[in-house]
């Protein structure tokens, strides 16, 4: 008797050239999603710190020139402001203490008109900002311009240089006179510092596909504040 025998053979089927494709497009499409959700965020964050960072920076410059100049004697107050095209540079003295400052041009090195350090490289000295100096008697603005230059060891900068690479734009500082008293008043425009984001003549951005370097947020905030000097003055005396 023959026995007959089958034998079976499978086979295992692949995937074919268009589902190859259309698995790869799925893939990079996804990819492509991720990676464009991961720069949003990144540029919503970087939007969200830049503004709180302009934002406190300018705070804290208004705190400080309203505190000092609340307890300073109004003859012991001297401003000096230079104008640099829509930009400005200036030290203002209170007596005890000085602060002085250069504009946005300035520390980019399109504005001739600066407040230097005394020690440091050319460039070096050109990094002042908005600065704090211990200054009895307003010997930083007794000559009634911006010399003599400012010994680093004895002044503190109030403006952020590194992270967010923030500057003065503006700081107007009018006096009006009543008696024993003065009021100022101050207009302060604090904003980031990249060359190329703002509309000439304006303190306003330009619009993001305008500007030179579109992965920089530019942001401004301004802060108009007055503060009355001769508090001390009233507040003594008598009769």
């Amino acid at each position: 008797m023959t026995k007959s025998m089958t034998h079976t053979t499978s086979r295992q089927r692949g995937f074919t050239l268009v589902e190859l494709m259309l698995a790869m497009i799925f893939v990079s499409g996804l990819l492509l999603a991720i990676a464009l959700l991961t720069m949003q965020v990144i540029t919503i964050y970087t939007k969200g710190i830049t503004l709180a960072a302009v934002d406190q920076a300018g705070q804290v410059i208004a705190r400080e020139l309203r505190d000092s100049t609340n307890s300073a004697i109004p003859t012991n107050i001297k401003v000096i402001q230079v104008v640099n095209g829509d930009e400005s540079a200036g030290r203002y003295c209170t007596g005890s203490v000085s602060y002085i400052w250069n504009s946005g041009a300035t520390i980019n090195g399109t504005s001739s008109s600066v407040n230097n350090y005394s020690t440091g490289s050319a460039s070096d000295k050109k990094n002042i900002r908005f600065v704090k100096v211990s200054d009895n008697g307003g010997a930083l603005c007794a000559n009634g311009n911006l010399t003599p230059d400012i010994d680093r060891s004895k002044a503190t900068e109030l403006l952020n240089a590194v992270d967010r690479n923030l500057a003065i734009r503006k700081l107007d500082i009018l006096k009006k006179e009543f008696a024993a008293q003065a009021i100022y008043s101050f207009s302060l425009v604090v904003a980031t510092n990249d060359a190329g984001q703002f509309i000439s003549g304006e303190q306003n951005c330009q619009a993001p596909n305008d500007v030179a370097n579109p992965d920089e947020f530019c942001a401004t905030n301004s802060f108009d504040f007055t503060a009355r000097a001769g508090n001390n003055l009233i507040t003594g005396s008598s009769g």
